[in-house]
C-alpha cells in the first residue's frame, strides 16, 4: 500500500423490524490505516529475521558439507582405481566390476540428496504441503549430520516407522525450527564440563490421537534458572555476546503463527528437552 493511501474497515448492520422487513441500516467507516502499517511491518521483520537466521547457519553448514564430502570422494576415487585394475585384470569376472560401479552410484546418490536438502531448505518461497514428518526430520539430521560430527557430537533420530505422520503445514518453517533446537543443542553441548560424557542429541517424533510431538534432547548443561521466565522472548539469549537472541523467539513465532502449533522446554537439564506439538488436523 503507498503510503500516501489509507485503509479503512467498513461494516454494515442491518435494522431489522421484523423477520421480513429491514428498516434501514447503520454503516460504520474505521480509518485503520495504522493498525495495517503496524501489521505489514511485523510481518516484513518476521521474514528479515528467518532470513538472517538461514544466513547465520549457512557458514557453518557449508563447512561441515565440505568436510563431510572429503570421506565419500576419496572413496570414488578409490573405487575407480579399482575397477581401472579389475578391467586391466582378466582374472576378475564382470560381477566384481558392478559391484563397484553400484558402490559408486550409492555415494552419489547420497551427495545428490546432500545437494537437494540443502537447496530447499534454503529457497525464499514456503508453501504449505502435505508432507510425512518423519521425512522432513530426515532431512534436518541430513542437514545437521555433519556440523554434529566435527563437534564429535551423536546426533540420531527416533520414531515407529509403522505409524502414519503425514499432515499439511510449512515445511520450511518446521526445519528452521528444528536446526535452530539442533543448533541451541550443540552450542550447549561445547560448554559441557563433564567431557568423559559421550555427546548426544536426540530428535524424537510422536503422536497422541489429537498431536504429533517432536522433542529434541540433549546432554549439554542445561537452561540457567536466571533465563527460564524469558526464554522464548525476543533478545534474550543464554550464550552471552555469541548469541543473537533471536534463536528461540524466532522458533515460538514460526510454531504459533505459521504452524498452529506449541513449543515448550519440558526439561531444563540432564537432558535438556525442548517439544514441539502440532496438531493433526
Amino acid at each position: 500500500m503507498p503510503i500516501s493511501s489509507r485503509c479503512f474497515l467498513i461494516q454494515y448492520t442491518p435494522i431489522i423490524v421484523n423477520s421480513s422487513q429491514i428498516e434501514g441500516c447503520i454503516i460504520t467507516i474505521n480509518d485503520i490505516t495504522q493498525e495495517y502499517l503496524l501489521e505489514q511491518q511485523h510481518k516484513t521483520h518476521e521474514q528479515i529475521m528467518l532470513q538472517h537466521s538461514k544466513i547465520a547457519s549457512m557458514g557453518e553448514m557449508l563447512v561441515a558439507i565440505t568436510h563431510q564430502w572429503r570421506q565419500p570422494l576419496s572413496a570414488l576415487l578409490i573405487l575407480i582405481g579399482m575397477i581401472k585394475l579389475n578391467v586391466q585384470n582378466s582374472d576378475h569376472s564382470d560381477a566384481v566390476v558392478e559391484n563397484k560401479i553400484e558402490e559408486i552410484i550409492k555415494i552419489i546418490h547420497f551427495m545428490e540428496q546432500t545437494l537437494h536438502s540443502f537447496k530447499v531448505f534454503y529457497q525464499p518461497n514456503n508453501e504449505q504441503k502435505r508432507v510425512d514428518l518423519a521425512e522432513v526430520l530426515d532431512e534436518v539430521v541430513l542437514i545437521m549430520k555433519p556440523i554434529a560430527q566435527i563437534n564429535t557430537i551423536e546426533l540420531s533420530f527416533k520414531y515407529a516407522k509403522n505409524l502414519d505422520y503425514t499432515v499439511v503445514l510449512y515445511p520450511n518453517y518446521l526445519k528452521q525450527i528444528i536446526i535452530n533446537l539442533v543448533s541451541n543443542a550443540k552450542d550447549a553441548l561445547g560448554e559441557k564440563s563433564d567431557l568423559t560424557q559421550n555427546s548426544y542429541i536426540k530428535i524424537l517424533l510422536d503422536q497422541n490421537e489429537q498431536c504429533y510431538v517432536i522433542r529434541v534432547e540433549d546432554n549439554g548443561m542445561g537452561i540457567q534458572k536466571e533465563f527460564i521466565s524469558k526464554l522464548f522472548c525476543e533478545m534474550q539469549t543464554t550464550k552471552g555476546e555469541n548469541g543473537t537472541g533471536n534463536g528461540l523467539y524466532l522458533c515460538k513465532l514460526l510454531v504459533e503463527n505459521k504452524l498452529n502449533g506449541t513449543i515448550e522446554i519440558v526439561s531444563f537439564a540432564n537432558p535438556t528437552i525442548f517439544e514441539v506439538t502440532l496438531k493433526k488436523e
